[in-house]
């Protein structure tokens, strides 16, 4: 595949956005047991704290950590990106959340719960 071409067959923003957002929700359903609300939204807030260095359009607002894990808001966010910074973005904030994740209880039991590899499932 030529590499011009990637960025004609990804998904629109709000597909990515909605991905995300239910990608997000399915961890968030994984890990509450194992690490309760508060660390999910710990987890989630250091995510985005280090996506926002790179994806400034991604850094946590002051009122997130009184909210918890807003991912209406984060939908918002990402779908008024253009479609590859939409999923650049969104990968790197997965991808950050399941590193901040093995430093807690190690790779091999983070790539088991939440899985190896930041995926964004389709929007249905």
């Amino acid at each position: 595949m030529d590499r011009h071409n990637l960025f004609l067959t990804l998904p629109a923003a709000s597909v990515i956005a909605a991905g995300l957002s239910s990608r997000l929700q399915d961890i968030r359903a994984i890990l509450t047991p194992f690490v309760d609300q508060g660390g999910v939204v710990a987890l989630y807030e250091q995510s985005l704290k280090i996506t926002g260095r790179v994806y400034p359009w991604l850094a946590a607002p002051e009122e997130a950590s009184r909210s918890g894990m807003d991912l209406e808001g984060l939908k918002l966010l990402v779908a008024r990106q253009d479609d590859a910074v939409a999923a650049a973005g969104a990968a790197f904030l997965l991808k950050s959340f399941h590193e901040q994740l093995a430093c807690l209880v190690g790779s091999a039991v983070a790539k088991h719960l939440i899985g190896a590899s930041p995926v964004i499932p389709d929007a249905h």
